[in-house]
């Protein structure tokens, strides 16, 4: 059995009702499929977000059950959506999309499943089933009074927050005063969920130079089981870093990348 993205028979028949986009079917070929990502492509079809939201159904015993989707934007737009549970070999699926105007009695489909996403404050938070898992800082992050404009940061994944909910991990990257290129210290802290008892866990010397696109030039994250927590730091030299582990009581510091002159970050772990 596969849960990998797979290329899919698509059967469309796009229908009068004014609110239906699109009615198709998903056939999982010669292979059984668990949780498999699917993707269509939208360019064939006339449909206005600025009219209403997007919703996914699957058609099950004659009964539309709402399923999670997310619309890929850009110049070949595509619809994604995960083929849920286990698919046996050679079984269709039937799916309709809608398009949920605003204003309309029925409103825009709301999702109870486990994971919950929240815009507050310029931060994207992501829960799993109420339990805080990580934030996104998407809007731009000023420093404080007195110091320089340049030191302002925004797209960064921080912080981090452990798979039990008890505890948070952070890095604080050090920059010279005098030279915003140029990173002195990078350090790895936990704290309580409360933001009580941080404590350090490693501290490196850096020294090292460069802003990088994208402004992930240092992430981390917590292996499945929360006994581990893997992260990047730069090294000296531009453009160069490799990945670590460490325990969350600060024990079994491992680098586990060691190639040269190349740029290992955006730190993720799978089950």
């Amino acid at each position: 059995m596969k849960g990998r993205l797979i290329s899919l028979l698509l059967f469309f028949s796009v229908l009068a009702f004014s609110q239906e986009i699109v009615s198709f079917s998903v056939h999982s070929g010669n292979t059984s499929r668990i949780d498999c990502p699917v993707s269509i492509s939208m360019e064939r079809f006339n449909y206005n977000e600025d009219r209403g939201l997007l919703s996914l159904f699957e058609i099950i015993g004659g009964n539309e059950v709402p399923v999670p989707c997310q619309l890929e934007p850009g110049f070949s737009p595509r619809l994604w959506f995960i083929l849920s549970g286990e698919t046996p070999m050679s079984k269709s699926r039937n799916y309709v999309l809608r398009l949920q105007e605003n204003g309309s009695e029925s409103g825009p489909v709301q999702f109870a499943g486990p994971i919950q996403l929240n815009k507050e404050q310029g931060i994207l938070k992501l829960n799993h089933r109420d339990r805080p898992i990580l934030g996104y800082q998407f809007e731009t992050v000023y420093p404080p009074e007195g110091v320089d404009e340049l030191f302002k940061r925004s797209g960064f994944i921080h912080p981090l927050w452990s798979p039990d909910g008890q505890t948070i991990a952070y890095l604080l990257n050090f920059m010279d005063s005098n030279d915003i290129n140029l990173y002195t210290f990078l350090e790895l802290f936990v704290m309580n969920a409360d933001g009580s008892n941080p404590r350090s866990l490693a501290k490196f010397e850096t020294n090292a130079t460069g802003l990088w696109s994208g402004q992930n030039d240092i992430s981390l994250c917590w292996s499945p089981d929360g006994s581990k927590i893997a992260f990047n730091k730069k090294e000296e030299g531009n453009l160069i870093s490799h990945i670590y582990i460490i325990n969350p009581d600060g024990s079994g510091l491992t680098q586990v990348t060691f190639a040269e002159g190349v740029t290992d970050r955006s730190v993720s772990w799978s089950n």
